[in-house]
């Protein structure tokens, strides 16, 4: 598939998740290479979008470059 086929598939994916709303990621196709980008609220998320990730069609493997945002302050 091509590379636009798997960016669009992955993000499909990733939008249909509502645990992942809080999180800013950015997705990066090469060569049916995903790249995952961002931020995420925490470990489980960073572990849902890469799972959902390499569920995509078409991805060959998942690049996890995913940060943890630091924790809001719960005042």
């Amino acid at each position: 598939e091509s590379d636009d086929a798997v960016l669009a598939a992955v993000k499909e994916r990733l939008s249909e998740t509502s645990e992942l709303e809080g999180s800013d990621i950015d997705i990066a196709v090469k060569n049916s290479v995903v790249r995952l980008t961002g931020t995420v609220e925490s470990q489980e998320d960073r572990l849902r979008a890469l799972t959902l990730a390499r569920g995509a069609s078409g991805v060959s493997s998942v690049i996890d470059d995913l940060q943890l945002s630091s924790p809001k302050s719960k005042s």
